[in-house]
C-alpha cells in the first residue's frame, strides 16, 4: 500500500513537487491560523462534539479492558491516528475509519456467543431499523454535507463584470473560489494554498487583517503597500464596514448573499 501511494504521487499533475509543498507547509506559521491543523481540543464545540468524544472514550475503555484480544495489526493504525488526531484535528477522521475494526471485534466479544431467540430477534429488529433509517438520515443531512456557502456565483459575477482590473484584497476563504470561478481572470491577494504559493511576507501581512477585530494600522499599511483599490470580504464583518466606509471614506459598491465589495473612491 505504501508503494502504491508513492507511485500515485508521480501520476498526479504535481508529481514529486507535492513533497515540496508538504515540506513548505509543515512547520510554517500559517498552520496556526488553519483550523484543521489545530489540536483536537481547539476544535471541540458543544454539543456537536459529544458523540465523537463518547466514541473515543468507549474505544479506549474497550481497548484497555480487552487489550490482549484484538490482533495488533487491527489496533495499530487506530491508536496511531488517535494520537495524531489529538495533536492535529485533520487526522481524527482516519481514527474513526480504522477504529471500526477493533471496536467491532470488542463488541463481538461482549455479545453472548449463543444468544437466545429473544436477543437475536431484538438485534435483527435493530439492524433492520438502522438500515431503513440510513437513507432518511442521509436525505436530512445531505444539504449540510457540502462546503459551507461563502461566496455566491452572483458575488463573483458582479466583481468580474464591474471590477475586472481591480487590485483586489480578498478574504482567505474566497481566493480558491475566485480562481475556480474566474479561471484566474482576476488575480487574488491570497488563497488556501498559503506557503506553497505566496511569499511569507505577504502571508504575514494578510494575517494581520484576517481577524474579527480590525487592526486599523495594519489595514492602512497593507492597503497602501499593495495599492489596493477593491476589497472583497464577508458582509457580516461590521467592524470592517465601519472602518472602510466610515473612517476611510470607501464605498460599499455591492452587498450580496455572503460577501461585500468595497471600492476606493
Amino acid at each position: 500500500m505504501g508503494a502504491a501511494c508513492l507511485f500515485a504521487t508521480f501520476i498526479t499533475p504535481l508529481g514529486w513537487h507535492i513533497y515540496q509543498g508538504t515540506s513548505s507547509t509543515l512547520g510554517n506559521f500559517v498552520q496556526g491560523y488553519i483550523t484543521e491543523w489545530w489540536p483536537y481540543y481547539r476544535n471541540i464545540s458543544m454539543p456537536g462534539s459529544i458523540p465523537g468524544i463518547m466514541y473515543v472514550v468507549i474505544f479506549v475503555a474497550l481497548e484497555l479492558r480487552y487489550r490482549g484480544f484484538c490482533p495488533i495489526e487491527a489496533r495499530l493504525l487506530s491508536w496511531l491516528f488517535l494520537f495524531l488526531g489529538i495533536y492535529q484535528f485533520r487526522y481524527m477522521s482516519f481514527f474513526f475509519i480504522f477504529s471500526t475494526v477493533p471496536l467491532a471485534l470488542h463488541l463481538d466479544r461482549l455479545l453472548p456467543k449463543r444468544p437466545d431467540s429473544g436477543v437475536e430477534r431484538s438485534l435483527s429488529l435493530v439492524g433492520i431499523l438502522v438500515a431503513c433509517a440510513l437513507p432518511l438520515v442521509f436525505l436530512w443531512m445531505e444539504p449540510a454535507l457540502g462546503f459551507p456557502p461563502m461566496v455566491s456565483e452572483q458575488d463573483v459575477q458582479y466583481l468580474e463584470t464591474h471590477f475586472p482590473h481591480a487590485r483586489l484584497l480578498n478574504h482567505w476563504n474566497y481566493g480558491g473560489i475566485l480562481i475556480f470561478r474566474t479561471r484566474g481572470a482576476i488575480p487574488v491577494f491570497v488563497d488556501g494554498r498559503a506557503s506553497t504559493v505566496y511569499p511569507e511576507s505577504v502571508l504575514r501581512d494578510y494575517f494581520i487583517l484576517g481577524q474579527r477585530d480590525v487592526n486599523e494600522t495594519g489595514w492602512n499599511t497593507v492597503l497602501a503597500k499593495y495599492k489596493i483599490d477593491t476589497v472583497l470580504w464577508m458582509k457580516t464583518h461590521e467592524e470592517l464596514r465601519h472602518f472602510l466606509v466610515g473612517k476611510r471614506g470607501w464605498k460599499e459598491a455591492y452587498r450580496g448573499a455572503y460577501a461585500s465589495i468595497y471600492v476606493k473612491p
